[in-house]
C-alpha cells in the first residue's frame, strides 16, 4: 500500500516537473520573434544545406532575441511548383512577405549561396513580413571546405544582419542598415612610387579610401592634366586596371564588390535601360560610399554623400575613343570580373543616391581604379 502511495506521489512529481519545464520553456519564448530563413536554388556544393543550415539556426537562438524556423524544404518545393523567380532565380519580396505571413513570422531570412572565383558567395536578405521590404542584407564568401568555414560564414552574414549577440531586428528602417559596420582608418604607401592612401576596413573587407593613382602604360589624369590625378586619381583601361594594385592589394572581384554593398545595407533592385536592358543596382549605398564633397549640384541639391564608411568615392568621370568625359558627375571603378569579351563595373551618379552594376564595358575604356586588401 506504501509502495503504490509513493509510487503515485513520485509521478504526481515528474508531472509537476514536466509542466514547469514546459512553462519556463513558453516563458523563455514569450516576447521573442520567430525568424524564418531559407535556402533558394540549388545546393553549390553537395550536403552543404544542412550542416549551415544548424549553424544559422544555432546562431539565431543563441542571440537570446529570436525563435528560428527552418523551411527551406518547403520553398524549394514552393520554387519547383510556381516557377517563381527573379534574375537571381529566388522568390521575390513580395512572395517572401507572404510566406512569413503564413508562418507567422516577423521575418524571413532568404538566404542564396552561388560559386565564385574564390569559393562559394553566400548572400542573405532579411525581410519585414509586415512592411514586404527588405530591412537588411549580409554577405560572405568561403571556401565551405570544413566546419569552421561554415562557422565563419554564418558569423559573418548572422553580424551583418543585426541578430548576434542579442542585438535586434525591428529597429530597422525602411533602406537603412542597422547596426551600421564600423570602419578603422589607417594608412598604406605603395612601394613602388612611395605614393601614401588612406585605407579603411569595412566590415570583413580593407579598402583603399582612394582611387588608385599608380603612373603606368595605358593610364591617364583627366584631360590628361596632372592636377586631376591628385584629385581623382588615374583612369586606367581594362587590361592596364587587372594588374595596377600593389603587391598584397588587388583589384576587386565583382562579388567583392557585392559584399561592399550587402555591408553598406544595399537593396538590390533592377531599373530599365534602353534597348529593354535592365541594370541591378544597390539602392542607398551610393549615398553612404560618395566623398563629402566633389560632386556636382544637382537641380539644386548637392550631388556630395555622407561617406559614413570612409570609402570617399570621387567622381573620377571616364575616358573614351581618347576623349574625357563626366569629372564630377559620375565615377566609375573597374571590377576583375569578365563579362564574354568585356568586364563588370560599378558605377555611381552624382544626383542618385545607389551604386549600379554594369555586365559589360569594352577593356579600351578607361575608368577609375580601388584595390581591394589579398585576405
Amino acid at each position: 500500500m506504501h509502495c503504490k502511495a509513493a509510487l503515485k506521489f513520485s509521478a504526481a512529481i515528474k508531472t509537476a516537473l514536466l509542466l514547469c519545464a514546459l512553462f519556463c520553456l513558453a516563458a523563455a519564448q514569450a516576447g521573442k520573434e520567430k525568424v524564418a530563413f531559407y535556402f533558394s536554388g540549388n545546393e553549390p556544393k553537395a550536403g552543404i544545406y544542412k550542416p549551415l543550415s544548424g549553424f544559422i539556426t544555432m546562431a539565431i537562438v543563441n542571440s537570446g532575441t529570436y525563435i528560428a524556423i527552418d523551411r527551406t524544404q518547403y520553398v524549394l518545393d514552393l520554387i519547383a511548383k510556381e516557377q517563381t523567380y527573379q534574375r537571381t532565380g529566388a522568390v521575390d519580396d513580395a512572395k517572401i512577405s507572404e510566406l512569413g505571413k503564413q508562418w507567422e513570422v516577423k521575418y524571413v531570412i532568404a538566404i542564396e549561396a552561388s560559386k565564385s572565383i574564390d569559393g562559394f558567395y553566400l548572400e542573405a536578405k532579411m525581410v519585414d513580413v509586415e512592411k514586404a521590404y527588405v530591412a537588411k542584407m549580409g554577405a560572405a564568401t568561403s571556401r565551405l571546405a570544413d566546419d569552421n568555414d561554415l562557422k565563419a560564414a554564418t558569423s559573418q552574414i548572422i553580424e551583418l544582419l543585426g541578430i548576434g549577440g542579442g542585438s535586434g531586428a525591428g529597429t530597422a528602417s525602411k533602406g537603412a542598415a542597422t547596426p551600421q559596420p564600423t570602419f578603422r582608418s589607417s594608412y598604406f604607401t605603395d612601394s613602388r612610387d612611395g605614393q601614401k592612401y588612406r585605407i579603411v576596413k569595412i566590415g570583413i573587407q580593407t579598402w583603399m579610401a582612394e582611387n588608385l593613382k599608380y603612373k603606368m602604360e595605358r593610364s591617364w589624369c583627366y584631360n590628361n592634366d596632372e592636377s586631376n590625378c591628385l584629385t581623382y586619381g588615374r583612369l586606367y583601361d581594362g587590361n592596364a586596371a587587372k594588374i595596377a594594385c600593389p603587391k598584397g592589394w588587388h583589384l576587386p572581384s565583382r562579388d567583392e564588390w557585392n559584399i561592399l554593398m550587402a555591408t553598406g545595407g544595399g537593396v538590390r533592385k533592377e531599373m530599365a535601360g534602353e534597348g529593354g536592358k535592365t541594370y541591378p543596382y544597390d539602392e542607398f549605398t551610393g549615398k553612404k560610399l560618395k566623398s563629402t564633397s566633389g560632386w556636382d549640384d544637382w537641380k539644386g541639391g548637392t550631388g556630395n554623400g555622407t561617406d559614413e564608411f570612409g570609402f570617399s568615392a570621387m567622381p573620377g568621370g571616364y575616358r573614351e575613343g581618347g576623349k574625357f568625359f563626366n569629372a564630377g558627375w559620375d565615377g566609375r571603378w573597374w571590377s576583375a570580373t569578365a563579362y564574354g569579351p568585356n568586364a563588370h563595373y560599378r558605377f555611381i551618379y552624382n544626383y542618385y543616391g545607389g551604386v549600379f552594376e554594369s555586365y559589360g564595358a569594352p577593356h579600351n575604356l578607361g575608368f577609375s581604379v580601388r584595390c581591394v586588401q589579398d585576405n
